[in-house]
């Protein structure tokens, strides 16, 4: 009777032996089907199906017996297939991390060259008008009339509103954009600062304009030294000089 048994037992082993073979086989062809159901599906705790629920042990008298698991013991088929999700399951979402942090990294480029390009379309035209204006200015230096021009004072303000916010998303995101749009903005707003900041160091001197060099010559003594008069009929520009007897002078500024 004991043999009996024993030859069912091995029997049932072999066959479940076979089973876990073809299992196995099944399981390494169906891999790249479990990784692109792991891809549409976020991967759950693994759970085994079938199991083993116990084991048969010889006895101390030789009677072979039953002895029951707690719980089900997972089949090899299982802990392969087991396996095989999870790797899955981290790629795919290792995947789709990389894709995230790409998309993170587009937003930032995007949203840079954005604020660059307003900051272009604004700055270079009020540069570029204010520049013009100080070139026609008669007297003075040019980055002082370039300070003094309204357009100019505006294109600093586009400009510092550019470098600060370039300053806070560094700040914040705790790397650089790299746009290109976004580097030209701040090195142009960077350009116009400091030309600015210059050319307000050497502010130009108010011009009254008056309409010939006679007329100049009748506000000549109440005007103080440096004072500069713009004739309107020549478009030449004179300055009062005090010499050492304390006399005004009219003199022409070359």
């Amino acid at each position: 009777m004991a043999e009996e048994m024993m030859v069912e037992d091995w029997e049932s082993a072999e066959a479940q032996d076979g089973e876990s073979e073809e299992a196995i086989m099944e399981a390494e062809d169906s891999i790249e089907d479990i990784g692109e159901r792991a891809r549409r599906r976020r991967p759950t705790r693994y759970r085994p199906g079938r199991g083993v629920q116990g084991i048969v042990i010889r006895g101390q008298d030789g009677r072979p017996r039953n002895v029951p698991f707690p719980a089900k013991l997972a089949t090899a088929e299982e802990t392969n297939r087991g396996l095989a999700s999870q790797e899955a399951g981290r790629r795919a979402l290792e995947e789709r991390m990389d894709k995230i942090e790409r998309r993170f990294r587009l937003a930032q480029k995007n949203d840079a060259a954005a604020s660059g390009l307003v900051s272009l379309v604004i700055g270079v035209p009020l540069t570029t008008f204010g520049a013009f204006q100080a070139a026609q200015q008669p007297g003075g230096t040019f980055l002082g009339n370039f300070a003094a021009q309204t357009s100019a004072q505006m294109a600093t303000l586009v400009s510092v509103t550019q470098v600060a916010t370039s300053g806070a998303k560094l700040l914040i995101n705790r790397r650089y954009h790299g746009s290109g749009i976004g580097i030209a903005a701040d090195i142009f707003a960077a350009a116009e600062i400091v030309t600015f900041t210059i050319g307000s160091l050497f502010k130009p001197q108010l011009l009254n304009s008056v309409a010939n060099r006679d007329a100049a010559l009748l506000l000549m003594p109440n005007s103080a030294n440096g004072t500069l008069f713009l004739a309107q009929d020549t478009n030449l520009v004179y300055r009062v000089v005090v010499d050492a007897n304390n006399r005004p002078q009219l003199r022409l500024v070359p």
